[in-house]
Order: C-alpha cells, then structure tokens, then sequence
C-alpha cells in the first residue's frame, strides 16, 4: 500500500485477506497530491491475499476507474460484492468483473460504482458500513445514510432523528442497530424503529457478544442488554486504549505500543509487544478468531497462535 502501511484487514468468509489503510484515520492528515501516486506500488488502495493458495493482487488507482484516493475507512464483502467506505465518497464493484484477477499478473482492473454527497450522501467521508439484510448503513459526519445494496441507490434513512448528531460507532444487533452518540448508546429496532435507551457512556468502539454490549470509553466498559436496569460493568481501565477484540471470554486491547490480552473470566492477564514477535512499535489493529491473533502494525502483521497457549 502506500507508503507500505497497512492499518486494517478483513478477512472474508472464503479466507481471503483484504488488507487497506485510511492516512487520514492514522495521523488526521488527508493526502490528495498526485505526485505521491507516481508508481503502481505508491498508488495500492487495496491488497488481495488467498492464504490457501498464495495468491497476492493489488489494486491500483491507475487500474481503478472513479477512485481517487487511497484512503479506505471500512471495508465489507458480501457475495460478490466488495463496498469500500472512503474519504471521498462510497465505492462498490462485483468480483466478477475485476480483470486479471484470475491470471498470473500482480495488479488488477476493476470498474467502481460511486455514491457521493451529489447523490445524496449527507457527507463524502464516510466513516463506518454496516450490513443489514439488503441494506448498508453509512456512518458519516452528517448523518447515516441508508443505501440499497443491489440496486447501490440511496433509500430514505430511517435513522434520520439521528442527523447532525455526532456518532461515533454503530453496530448491529439482530434486528436492532445500536449507535453510540454524543449523547449516550441508543438501540433502534430496525422493523418498528421503536428505541431503548441504554446508557449516557460515548463509546468510540462497541462489539457485542452474547447479550453482552462492550464499550471503549475511559477504559472497557461492559452492558447487560438483558437487564431491566442497565449499569455498566468495568472490565479494565488502562491509558490510551486504540481498540480492542473480543473471542469467547478473552479480550485483546491494543495499547497502541502493545498489546494486553485478559481473560475475562477471572482476570489473569498477558502483554505482548515488539520483544515478544509483534513487528514495529506502533499497533494499529488487532482480528482474533478460535486459533489465531494477528496484529496489525507499523512495520507489517504478525500472526500468533493464541489457542496453544491460552483457550482452554
């Protein structure tokens, strides 16, 4: 990617890795000079790994018709669609379409759909997508706009109380979409829209697990979805906490120089940083499934078997 950084990865439900970074989500900064994108390898949006197979593609804004920019905020696959969140607009395109991505060259072609602030997006950045049935959600700073996925046209949102509100998270929740804003946590049930009310915390980050709702705030914080009365439960406070991962009962925070992994279950905790394997000294991310751990860094990703040393 350029400048060699990769700040997030998603992987998909074939096992195929999609790695990106968003400059402007690291350092604040938003780099729009075309003297940076001089060469293939400086102008990388998004990288393509097959882990089976060894296959690498890279996708280049040469070989990307309608981007511009190199920024991609949140990523999503879903079929044979991939949708890229980005500071310039919502993008999408069908795998099937995208050239050489069954041949033996490195750099891929493909055609993007665009959706921007001229179609009717609240704003150009936009910051977060989620999948709801047919429906992405798109968390800008102006508001969430609603986008039919098939069609990729803009449907009246029905999160439209919620405009001019700043939000920093949103997750969903079966039927409910959860959001976290300046002015607390706010569950929406998505077929009636009735709303419930869950806590005045402002989490920059939420996951759910079981009925549990985890909160990043001044430290972790976690909620009883099913309680009548919802208090929230602290589960850690530690300083400058970037975000964190949870699977089963187990919890990876990343303090941006290392990482703290706990069991939550009875509070035994591990750290790992660039003395223990983990490549560079500023973590930017962390994924977590039943056998693995990998840490999104500086200088690269390094991969962990956790299960071996720590699920019981």
């Amino acid at each position: 990617l350029k400048q060699g950084i990769i700040s997030d990865v998603t992987i998909d439900s074939d096992n195929n890795w999609w790695m990106y970074d968003s400059q402007y989500k690291r350092t604040g900064y938003l780099t729009q000079d075309p003297l940076l994108f001089s060469s293939k390898d400086n102008d990388v949006l998004l990288t393509f790994w097959n882990e089976a197979d060894g296959i690498w593609k890279k996708f280049t804004l040469d070989k990307a018709r309608n981007i511009q920019s190199t920024d991609v905020n949140d990523f999503l696959k879903v079929d044979n669609y991939i949708v890229l969140a980005t500071m310039n607009g919502l993008y999408r395109t069908d795998i099937n379409t995208i050239n050489n991505m069954n041949t033996s060259s490195p750099y891929v072609g493909s055609h993007w759909d665009m959706i921007s602030i001229s179609d009717g997006l609240y704003d150009n950045a936009i910051w977060k997508i989620v999948l709801y049935k047919d429906v992405l959600f798109a968390l800008t700073s102006d508001g969430i706009n609603e986008i039919d996925l098939k069609t990729f046209n803009i449907v009246p949102s029905r999160l439209s109380k919620f405009n001019q509100i700043n939000t920093f998270d949103m997750i969903i929740n079966e039927d409910d979409i959860i959001l976290s804003t300046i002015n607390g946590i706010a569950s929406i049930n998505l077929s009636d829209l009735s709303e419930k009310f869950i806590h005045l915390s402002t989490c920059d980050q939420m996951q759910i697990d079981g009925s549990y709702l985890y909160c990043l705030d001044q430290g972790i914080t976690r909620f009883n979805l099913n309680n009548q009365i919802i208090e929230p439960d602290i589960i850690l406070l530690e300083n400058n906490i970037r975000n964190f991962t949870i699977f089963n009962h187990h919890i990876w925070v990343n303090l941006v120089s290392k990482v703290r992994l706990m069991n939550l279950n009875n509070g035994e905790s591990w750290y790992y940083s660039n003395s223990d394997g983990i490549i560079g000294h500023e973590i930017y991310n962390i994924g977590c499934e039943s056998d693995w751990v990998w840490f999104i860094a500086d200088k690269g990703i390094s991969i962990y078997n956790w299960k071996k040393y720590h699920e019981e």
